[in-house]
């Protein structure tokens, strides 16, 4: 099953790979290629950049009439059945998802994940601008709040691929014009990728959730270990699927074979592709604490935003080189694989 799979990969190749020729996949050359690939295509990052300025100066959907009721009398019907350590701890956090009730904003869901455009006012959410306080639309149906979260996930998803299309394309360095079929296609491997990632988080996290709701009933503490432990687990398991949506724009590949191929190449690559994804997340985490240092009243924010969308930019285009990079060198040990198992002439 192994080899079908690739061979959609190899015949895609310009040209044959000699014995050899590839090196194992380098994570700092890949990093410094994507940096230099969005430096040279810097139109890029007005995705993220168009992103961020609709959700910090656009208006505030919020849900905060219908969402804070619900919100109460969840608190108040966990809290008549538990301990009094969990009561304690419920009520320590009644505040925080109040004010998170308070100012969560729709818009955000054009941020859709997994595939969608980085944000860094999504994970801010401010209510205050350069220019005075947001606008505010509060809803009071929750069938309507539902049905634009519904509407702006879709928006992202189809914008995410859009974007996702434009950077691999770049560090393809493809130049001849994409056929409208083909931009169909894409979009609709792309909402199969994305159709797949929400079934089986549902299918995951719903016992997961369960699992570590009964424990806290319990004992808080023990829960929260227990929630920590599954989370890492989790993440491990969904290492070899780093790559899963790389296929789809890198090769035009159907998302069965690209997700295939993903996890075909975590089992080859599986520590590189480790140290590579924990890299990424270092810097990713480490620079948004440095864009989000000024105010949401500042005009600082902007330095912030623009150096947020180049970064993300770049990691997202040194991602696409270190994938071909990986997916080169899978192809070596395959070849080395099938020229062994030929009887001699």
């Amino acid at each position: 099953m192994l080899y079908p799979l690739y061979g959609k990969i190899i015949c895609r190749m310009n040209s044959p790979i000699e014995t050899g020729a590839i090196t194992p996949p380098r994570l700092f050359p890949s990093l410094k290629a994507g940096f230099d690939a969005v430096a040279s295509h810097i139109s890029l990052i007005l995705f993220p950049i168009a992103l961020d300025g609709l959700l910090w100066f656009g208006y505030h959907l919020r849900i905060k009439t219908w969402l804070i009721p619900i919100m109460e009398s969840y608190l108040e019907l966990s809290s008549s059945a538990a301990s009094t350590e969990l009561k304690e701890l419920l009520n320590a956090s009644r505040a925080t998802w109040t004010a998170i009730a308070e100012n969560y904003n729709l818009v955000i869901f054009l941020r859709s994940y997994p595939l969608g455009i980085p944000s860094l006012i999504s994970g801010l959410q401010p209510a205050e601008t350069p220019l005075g306080p947001a606008p505010i639309i509060d809803f009071t149906s929750s069938l309507t709040s539902i049905g634009l979260m519904l509407v702006f996930t879709l928006v992202g998803i189809l914008l995410g691929a859009q974007y996702f299309f434009r950077v691999a394309r770049v560090t393809n360095r493809e130049t001849e014009p994409v056929s409208g079929r083909t931009m169909l296609s894409i979009l609709w491997q792309v909402l199969l990728f994305n159709l797949t990632f929400y079934a089986v988080m549902c299918l995951v996290c719903l016992p997961v959730l369960m699992i570590t709701t009964i424990i806290a009933l319990i004992s808080p503490s023990l829960g929260q270990i227990v929630l920590m432990f599954l989370v890492f687990i989790l993440a491990w398991l969904s290492l070899p699927l780093i790559f899963s949506m790389h296929g789809i724009f890198t090769y035009r590949q159907p998302f069965r074979v690209s997700l295939a191929n993903s996890i075909r190449l975590g089992r080859y690559a599986g520590p590189q592709i480790a140290t590579f994804t924990i890299v990424v997340l270092i810097l990713a985490t480490g620079l948004n604490i440095l864009w989000s240092i000024p105010a949401a009243d500042d005009w600082l924010l902007v330095i912030g935003i623009a150096g947020h969308a180049y970064v993300s930019t770049a990691l997202l285009a040194g991602s696409f080189i270190y994938y071909r990079s990986a997916m080169r060198w899978v192809q070596e040990i395959i070849q080395h694989r099938l020229n062994a198992q030929k009887p001699p002439a």
